[in-house]
């Protein structure tokens, strides 16, 4: 009796390690919607291009921002020319159209959404690409005014689908600080306007009527924690949980298997004697 309880506590006590052990990969993770450059210490009368990028979004067919810049330090290229933003990569697997692409005063607004037959994305990746041109120094800020990404659900089959119920996908908003230095100069000499596309529909129309002005104005945070910046070392994480998983489930069969020889070793032992 006591060596069936010495190895019940033993069997327990193993799973409690190997519930400890587990990846804490069903958490759910948060959606980022931020604006990334490659070097946050600018020169002026020099472009950059910055980034509108999206991290671990669950479910994407539409996204749309309202950015918010100082024209007294920036410059943003397109804003004579038109269409400043240029659809990123993240739209690189079915058809996408930007809705919404222009610079009014201070504000770039950009609307990008899935056609079908594309299917709704997810993951990270960048939405858009914008140039900047520093005319003055001095610190300033790029963020989101106004943005929105949505999901649809679909009903059918292949190109007869059809979207519908759209619904806001939940994230925060990251806005870009940065430090530009030099001279002032005049802002870049831009081609005339090109004529305005005409309007295509994107998709339900529910989706494309909710335009980023219709939207409460965001609160920025300054930067993705440093813990969910690190994908790499997070699925080392993993990897070494998943070690540590089977490496205590060898030991427990391992003495599971002693512990049954020795239960049985000594049954037969009170049966000889």
């Amino acid at each position: 009796m006591r060596v069936r309880r010495l190895m019940l506590v033993i069997v327990l006590g193993g799973l409690a390690v190997l519930l400890a052990g587990l990846p804490a990969s069903a958490q759910e993770q948060t959606t980022y919607l931020s604006l990334q450059a490659d070097t946050t210490d600018l020169q002026t009368g020099q472009e950059y291009t910055i980034r509108i990028e999206v991290r671990d979004v669950p479910e994407l067919w539409l996204a749309s921002a309202e950015i918010v810049y100082d024209p007294a330090i920036l410059y943003v290229m397109g804003t004579v020319s038109g269409q400043p933003v240029s659809i990123g990569s993240f739209f690189s697997e079915g058809p996408a159209l930007d809705a919404l692409n222009f610079v009014d005063n201070n504000v770039i607004s950009y609307a990008v959404s899935q056609l079908a037959p594309a299917d709704i994305l997810s993951g990270s990746g960048v939405l858009g690409t914008f140039r900047i041109y520093p005319v003055a120094p001095g610190t300033t800020t790029l963020s989101f005014r106004r943005a929105n990404i949505r999901t649809v659900t679909f009903s059918g089959e292949g190109d007869e689908r059809e979207a519908s119920d759209p619904e806001a996908v939940p994230f925060t908003p990251v806005l870009l600080e940065l430090n530009v230095t030099g001279e002032r100069v005049p802002p870049p000499v831009e081609a005339t306007p090109t004529p305005a596309p005409t309007s295509t529909p994107v998709g339900p129309a529910e989706a494309v009527a909710e335009l980023p002005t219709q939207l409460p104005t965001l609160e920025n945070v300054t930067g993705i924690p440093a813990a969910e910046e690190s994908e790499p070392a997070a699925e080392a994480d993993d990897d070494s949980r998943d070690t540590l998983v089977l490496a205590v489930a060898g030991i427990l069969a391992v003495v599971a298997v002693v512990i049954i020889g020795a239960l049985v070793a000594i049954t037969r032992s009170r049966r000889r004697t």
